[in-house]
């Protein structure tokens, strides 16, 4: 059996209710007559309870509809209630009977202040049968323990031996503000289930204890209060600490270095809280510089607030001076749906990479980031993506709805929001919703639920998505089925940017069906049916009603907008005379295509290209080339997309150079003689062509490529010779260390006596975020050769070459 776990509590929480829509679906049945051992098991408690006893007399002695027809929540499916004033014990005996469909159609008890539906009630907690519950902002569902027998739960089982089990459950309301629950549910060959939990609720006041059937029913054979057996609360000393949602990067000048930090304290039997910032003691780290920085954190108390033995936890972040951000791979989903209302951005999936003002680079977190909204426009877009000031964005393809449901911000209470018109559905014929769900994922019924009733109002059904409903055509209906595949586990955190679509259907004979098509974000698909809901089927209309979710209504599927390939393309333009335009890596811009025939494009590591060296250098004539490269695109989910790319060359609009850069006599010293620059737009390269008059003396007496932005600030100088610098590095190794790649096949030897006469062409690629500069060289004699710089870190929006030379001339096509 396991410890027992009990909670400390220095304070009490205000409770708040948790209405009928907060019930999740699991699975669990029922067992036969009692042995002897129960009786044993009743007398020994019996035997301890002779003095200070206060029998309870029975009033609601079957609790639940005896064929197990019972509807959570509704009319004869609750006990009396039973008060327990502080300091006092309940023991409540009953005899459990069940369905057997479902684990929690058994036993479930509620302990609330005061009674349904008067003022002030709330509930402190609701716990079943199978090891679940929920409740105010003091329940903590992993206090509960759950003992089967001393062994794996078999729920299969489970099922069959609550059948008819023998029940004895109490509550001991400690006067120092705690109920603790336990339950033993004792099968007819003496199978003890026990179930124990504890919480916080008032010192000083009754709470009331009550059952709560649904699809199960119980025969209440007797009630009585005893003393309390807890004086006190016992402490307990912390144990450990964790830290979660904890930085990974902030800029420099920025003193928020814990931001969404959440600090939670373990103690030894096995509770947890989160603590304050201000109740912790933390070494604060040097904020001053950059670099990677250590945040040390301890706690000194117990559970009970008392002075004691501390505990610590570290988390280390960069303090970083970012000069560009850049999206390096997409969102698992980019197409929206929206009516009237901006849309929350959707991250899952999203990586983005910051380059510091050294060119080294790091990947950020997301919760570090601050996002724009998807605004209701239809077409692409992009959404702003910021941190600490420096911006890049993300492209989405928005589509509108006709309609919405709801609130973006999740704010709208339940039975609040409801489709604009009701939708009436024809006996013989069916109707169908198409539908984009965003959801706050913080429960199963944060998503659309459907109402089926007639052109009064007057209700036949409402269903969730969840397997779950309620209502007079549901409740008590042997000819209904429910049909799922849902994994329940992973049910709620899928909910938003789902596409949903629901389809009802008027049988003709007073039966519908109701049948949800579900794909979430990630393109797995679900399915969920109600099949043969009691209606009056001349009379029948839907509706659709949505709690803390957004829900637009489409004019046909989401689903048809899903990723279906991707195309590759590299679009070349060649300045003046160009006569050769190099191919590379970062002059191929990919596509992703989705099946309603919009594109989007990709960028970022998850994007492999692959140039045959056959397929690196094409004359400067403008026209199309196919199967240059290939192209693989491995999305969020790992499904791996390839594709063959096409080059496509065009003339360029951009003047020439017309005027000679350098002196004929080489004279003109380092820095001194400069071309005009040329822009290069993101998804596109540019080629320059010259011939190169030089004295031969020195491997930079030949041309230099200089990569900037339009006011001159400096990405990088590169030389024809393998060499170069980045801005505020001046370094030839700086390149490789900031992340560039350098390749050429000059042969050293003959590389300075060859560089008059030279025709040498020069094509800088810019596309998402990175940069090429690649020459193709040929000698005087016919030779060639090529040096090429890739993955250069540039602001995409800001990218313009020039060229200069030193003792040498340029001469250009």
């Amino acid at each position: 059996m396991k410890t027992r776990k009990l909670m400390l509590f220095a304070a009490f929480a205000v409770a708040v209710s948790v209405g009928c829509t907060g019930l999740e679906p699991y699975e669990v049945d029922a067992p036969e007559d009692l042995s002897q051992k129960i009786a044993d098991y009743i007398a020994e408690k019996q035997a301890s309870q002779q003095e200070g006893v206060t029998e309870i007399t029975i009033t609601v002695p079957i609790v639940g509809a005896e064929d197990n027809t019972q509807g959570w929540w509704s009319d004869g499916g609750f006990s009396q209630y039973f008060a327990v004033p502080p300091g006092k014990k309940l023991v409540l005996e009953f005899e459990n009977y069940g369905s057997g469909v479902n684990n929690w159609n058994n036993w479930n008890v509620c302990v609330a202040k005061g009674e349904r539906g008067a003022d002030g009630y709330s509930e402190y907690f609701v716990i079943r049968s199978d090891w679940y519950g929920w409740g105010n902002a003091d329940y903590d569902g992993a206090v509960i323990e759950f003992d089967y027998g001393g062994g794996e739960v078999n729920w299969d089982e489970f099922r069959e031996k609550m059948q008819g089990a023998y029940v004895t459950m109490t509550l001991d309301h400690a006067r120092a503000g705690a109920a603790y629950l336990e339950v033993h549910s004792v099968a007819a060959d003496g199978f003890d289930i026990v179930e124990k939990y504890n919480q916080p609720v008032p010192a000083t006041e009754d709470v009331n204890l009550f059952l709560v059937a649904d699809g199960s029913h119980f025969n209440v054979k007797k009630a009585y209060l005893v003393d309390s057996e807890i004086a006190e609360i016992p402490d307990y000393p912390a144990v450990s600490m964790t830290l979660s949602n904890t930085p990974v990067a902030i800029a420099l000048g920025n003193e928020d270095y814990w931001g969404e930090t959440v600090a939670t304290v373990q103690f030894e039997d096995g509770s947890s809280t989160v603590v304050a910032p201000e109740d912790l003691y933390i070494i604060e780290p040097d904020l001053s510089t950059v670099g990677t920085k250590t945040v040390v954190v301890s706690y000194s108390k117990t559970k009970q607030g008392k002075p004691g033995d501390p505990v610590a936890a570290y988390y280390t972040f960069e303090v970083t001076d970012f000069a560009t951000i850049a999206v390096t791979k997409l969102p698992i989903t980019t197409t929206y749906y929206a009516y009237d209302q901006p849309v929350p951005f959707y991250t899952e999936g999203l990586e983005v990479t910051g380059t510091k003002s050294d060119g080294s680079t790091m990947v950020l977190d997301n919760a570090a980031l601050v996002f724009g909204a998807v605004q209701p426009v239809a077409g692409t877009q992009e959404v702003e993506i910021e941190f600490s000031g420096v911006k890049t964005t993300c492209p989405v393809m928005v589509k509108l709805g006709t309609e919405a449901i709801g609130a973006p911000d999740f704010t709208n209470a339940w039975w609040t929001t409801f489709l604009g018109a009701d939708k009436p559905v024809p006996a013989g014929e069916s109707v169908t919703v198409h539908t984009f769900v965003y959801s706050d994922n913080l429960a199963n019924w944060h998503s659309p639920c459907t109402i089926l009733r007639g052109a009064a109002l007057n209700e036949y059904a409402v269903v969730r998505m969840d397997n779950f409903g309620w209502g007079a055509g549901y409740d008590g209906n042997a000819s209904l089925v429910l049909e799922s595949d849902w994994n329940f586990d992973l049910f709620a955190a899928n909910q938003n940017m789902s596409a949903v679509s629901i389809t009802v259907t008027n049988n003709g004979n007073n039966t519908a069906d109701i049948v949800y098509n579900v794909t979430y974000a990630n393109g797995e698909s679900h399915v969920q049916k109600y099949l043969g809901v009691t209606v009056d089927s001349a009379d029948l209309q839907m509706s659709i009603v949505t709690e803390e979710s957004y829900v637009v209504i489409l004019d046909k599927a989401a689903v048809d907008a899903k990723l279906t390939g991707i195309e590759a393309v590299a679009n070349a333009y060649v300045i003046g005379g160009a006569k050769f335009v190099t191919l590379s890596e970062e002059a191929v811009q990919v596509k992703a295509v989705y099946s309603d025939g919009s594109s989007i494009a990709l960028s970022g590591k998850d994007v492999e290209v692959s140039i045959p060296d056959d397929k690196r250098v094409f004359m400067g004539t403008p026209g199309v080339y196919a199967d240059v490269a290939s192209v693989k695109y491995k999305d969020a989910s790992g499904k791996e997309y390839t594709a063959s790319a096409s080059l496509n060359i065009k003339a360029g609009t951009q003047d020439k150079q017309t005027d000679r850069v350098g002196a004929a006599d080489f004279s003109n010293p380092w820095w001194s003689t400069f071309s005009k620059d040329w822009t290069v737009a993101d998804g596109e390269s540019q080629t320059v062509s010259m011939t190169v008059g030089s004295d031969n003396l020195g491997n930079w007496h030949s041309p230099c490529t200089i990569l900037r932005k339009a006011d001159g600030t400096e990405y990088g100088v590169v030389r024809m010779d393998n060499y170069g610098w980045q801005y505020a590095v001046n370094t030839a190794d700086g390149l490789g260390q900031l992340g560039w790649t350098l390749a050429c096949d000059w042969n050293w030897d003959t590389f300075m006596s060859n560089i008059d006469g030279s025709s040498v062409s020069v094509t800088v690629a810019n596309n998402a975020g990175m940069a090429s500069i690649s020459y193709y060289v040929v000698y005087a004699n016919g030779e060639t050769h090529f040096q090429r710089y890739g993955n250069i870190a540039v602001d995409s929006a800001d990218v313009q070459f020039a060229f200069v030379t030193e003792e040498s001339y340029l001469d250009f096509d």
